[in-house]
């Protein structure tokens, strides 16, 4: 296969959280580098010309290889000899996330530089004075021409590098059986370019309404929470930022506090420092101080009746109490709150209350936890969690030296955030998102007590067409189950994946020993008597059983869910009972990577012996659709040690979390490759449609008007439904289970209602 290695320098100005920023007038390319399969590197300078460069693509080029190839596609990316490339059929191939998936997704091949690599596959650490320059401050366009281009295509230089590194890989690739897995996420990759270039649209108007009011409403939280801290004893004050403070007014607990304690004497009278005062007698007696003596006790008082002093009156210096220095000193103090809730043993930190008893965490993720539970105070402490991550996450926020922060500091002057889709990042090779991650939104159920979504975020991401405009998401319907069905092949879950059985509801039966199409009537039929309470059985179950997909265990899926955990183990000995080849494919993963088990010279301490370090292993699963995942070993608690008479070993949830979220991330990533070509085909149906962003399961695509929306969906969903085509004409697997999905549109991603 003919291809053309590229590389582009670029000036470094940063905004709106992008390095570099492609989007930004202030950035331009450089230079250009290129190296055809055959020839030597042929470089073009541009120094300050900030026109758009022309790509030397040949019509028998049939790959373009880079790294970090997304940075350099981006600055080029409408380029007409480049759409024109892929239209007919161009590939790419990006060396950092190639050796990424080659490694198994270790941490050391995360978002790896091309110096961490380009050794091992026959290339040289390049010259680091561009580097040293970078770092400095200087931009690319101060740097002499020659230097840059020496860095750039030089004989060490990033194009050659680039070279060595690729058709190592694809050696490599070839000798693992990773070769088409590899190719198909490239093309996913294309697709996510696309929807950093395209960005999303703000509609600004609508997100700074919705910061007021919930500005308002964490005033309002805010009163309700301080209202409900106890009277405090003079000298104690309440603390919402002091972990101390938090855990004792959520689960009881002693606040120490410091104040001035008085000296007192036998009578409970203030002990005063003594001073000395000019006292006259009477008698021979102290009898008052000179200077509160009126005119009677002048006249009675004694004065000398000879001598010098004839005549004067007789005085005495006498110690009395200073009333402006009352003696005491600072003293500590415990005050007893009672606590809401009684908290999980696993919340235990290691710090301690006034009277030295345990305090536990209360992180944002405790916090929503505790919300879940049936106490007006902890939903109203959740509330205000949930308020204050969206506007600082979402929104924004300004601290005391004026410097802003929140999602809405990316948007740029078009009303457009460009963020980026990261795929070399996670252990399962889903796709990740940053500046600003936008496949974490705050979900946005329905709050009966607010009349609205709990989160408004996605009110404000809308179509850029204007009020006609309408957005879509299609998302693939319990893809985790799927990829169970698919991977494990139970027949009983493939018969139930392929008659659309209500998982949920299905768990919920074998739970209750209920029949199914009974549960089913109860938890869908809104007029049924029952159907509330079993409303919110079936949203547990599915809580529960998406965790338990990703190998979270009962304690924690209790405590995430608001159930016992002895519900929790109930749903997943029904689960056994139901499916049991889902445990089988995970005994086979651990089975296999045991038996692939190599020693590393990663060492870590034991958890009850900080001072003695263990000698971790790898092994590896490689699916039958050649994702790679590699686990690490994990020091072993004492108990474990003394069953299996190992210091180090696998850690059974990761079993279960890698490959489901592997393969499901990796099916998406084919999927999105699919549809980037299906949109490039049709030039974005002449701009009415564009792709714009992927969270996890679903695809949201912006177009022109609803009835555009309404026309499009079905391609889409037949795009996204061919999985099982796609599987078989890639690795020749007969898939036994469908992949469903849900589309759903409207004019912005809050308010979308089922298309199809």
């Amino acid at each position: 296969m003919s291809y053309l290695i590229h590389d582009c320098e670029t000036t470094i100005h940063k905004s709106y959280k992008r390095t570099a920023n492609p989007f930004d007038s202030k950035n331009h390319v450089v230079a250009n580098g290129f190296k055809r399969k055959g020839s030597g590197v042929f470089t073009h300078y541009h120094g300050a010309d900030k026109g758009m460069q022309h790509l030397p693509i040949l019509p028998e080029d049939k790959m373009l290889v880079g790294f970090n190839y997304k940075f350099d596609l981006l600055w080029h990316w409408k380029r007409p000899e480049l759409q024109d490339f892929f239209r007919r059929g161009g590939k790419i191939w990006c060396c950092q996330y190639a050796e990424y998936l080659l490694q198994g997704q270790i941490p050391s091949a995360q978002m790896c530089s091309m110096d961490d690599i380009v050794v091992k596959y026959g290339g040289k650490l390049k010259i680091d004075e561009v580097k040293a320059l970078w770092k400095a401050g200087v931009d690319t366009v101060d740097i002499p021409e020659d230097l840059l281009l020496k860095y750039l295509g030089g004989e060490d230089g990033d194009i050659n590098n680039t070279e060595k590194i690729f058709l190592g890989q694809v050696a490599k690739a070839r000798e693992q059986g990773q070769l088409t897995d590899i190719m198909e996420r490239m093309e996913g990759l294309l697709a996510t370019t696309e929807m950093e270039f395209n960005g999303l649209y703000i509609n600004t108007e609508v997100a700074y309404e919705d910061k007021a009011m919930l500005e308002d409403e964490l005033t309002a939280l805010t009163l309700k929470l301080d209202a409900a801290i106890p009277a405090l004893p003079d000298g104690c004050e309440f603390s919402w930022s002091s972990p101390i403070h938090k855990s004792a007014i959520l689960f009881g607990g002693s606040i120490k506090y410091s104040k001035w304690t008085p000296y007192l004497d036998e009578q409970g009278n203030q002990i005063y420092a003594q001073k000395k005062e000019d006292y006259l007698l009477r008698n021979g007696e102290p009898y008052v101080s000179c200077e509160s003596a009126h005119n009677e006790h002048w006249l009675v008082a004694d004065k000398y009746a000879g001598g010098k002093r004839q005549g004067e009156y007789k005085t005495k210096q006498v110690s009395v109490p200073d009333e402006t220095k009352p003696k005491g000193r600072q003293c500590d103090y415990t005050f007893k709150l009672q606590g809401y809730t009684t908290p999980e043993q696993e919340w235990k930190s290691k710090l301690t209350d006034g009277e030295d008893k345990p305090v536990y965490k209360t992180g944002k993720e405790i916090i929503e936890i505790l919300g879940n539970r049936d106490i007006d105070f902890l939903k109203a402490l959740s509330m205000q969690s949930k308020v204050q991550k969206d506007l600082s996450t979402y929104y924004l926020v300004e601290d005391a030296n004026g410097k802003q922060s929140g999602m809405l500091t990316c948007v740029m002057p078009d009303n457009i955030i460009h963020h980026k889709l990261n795929h070399s990042i996670t252990v399962t090779t889903r796709l990740s998102s940053s500046d600003p991650n936008l496949q974490n939104l705050t979900r946005a159920d329905w709050d009966e007590d607010l009349g609205r979504a709990k989160s408004l975020v996605k009110r404000m991401f809308s179509s850029r067409f204007g009020p006609e405009g309408c957005m879509i998401e299609i998302d693939y319907s319990q893809l985790e189950v799927v990829v169970q069905g698919l991977l494990s092949g139970d027949p009983q879950l493939i018969a139930d994946l392929i008659a659309r059985v209500d998982f949920h509801c299905k768990r919920l039966s074998a739970k209750l020993h209920e029949e199914y199409e009974a549960v089913l009537v109860k938890a869908k039929d809104g007029d049924h008597p029952d159907h509330k309470r079993y409303k919110i059985m079936r949203t547990k179950v599915k809580e529960t059983t998406f965790q338990m997909a990703y190998g979270a265990g009962s304690t924690s899926i209790a405590a995430t869910t608001g159930q016992t955990k002895d519900e929790v183990e109930e749903i997943m000995a029904a689960e056994l009972v139901l499916y049991p080849g889902i445990k089988e494919f995970y005994d086979t993963v651990q089975r296999v990577c045991e038996q692939s088990r190599y020693p590393t010279n990663i060492r870590e301490s034991l958890p009850d012996k900080p001072g003695v370090e263990v000698q971790l292993g790898r092994g590896f699963y490689q699916s039958p659709t050649q994702a790679r995942f590699v686990f690490t070993e994990v020091p072993q608690e004492a108990y474990l040690r003394k069953r299996t008479g190992k210091d180090a070993g696998f850690y059974r949830p990761y079993f279960q979390n890698y490959p489901i979220q592997g393969v499901g991330g990796q099916i998406v990533q084919y999927v999105l490759g699919r549809l980037f070509r299906f949109f490039n085909k049709h030039n974005n149906f002449n701009g009415q449609a564009v792709l714009v962003n992927t969270v996890h399961d679903c695809i949201w695509v912006d177009t022109v008007n609803k009835e555009f929306a309404v026309a499009l969906a079905p391609h889409l969903k037949k795009i996204m439904e061919s999985v099982p085509e796609i599987l078989k004409e890639l690795f020749n697997i007969d898939c036994p289970v469908p992949f469903p999905v849900d589309v759903e549109a409207g004019h912005n991603m809050l308010d979308l209602h089922h298309v199809m």
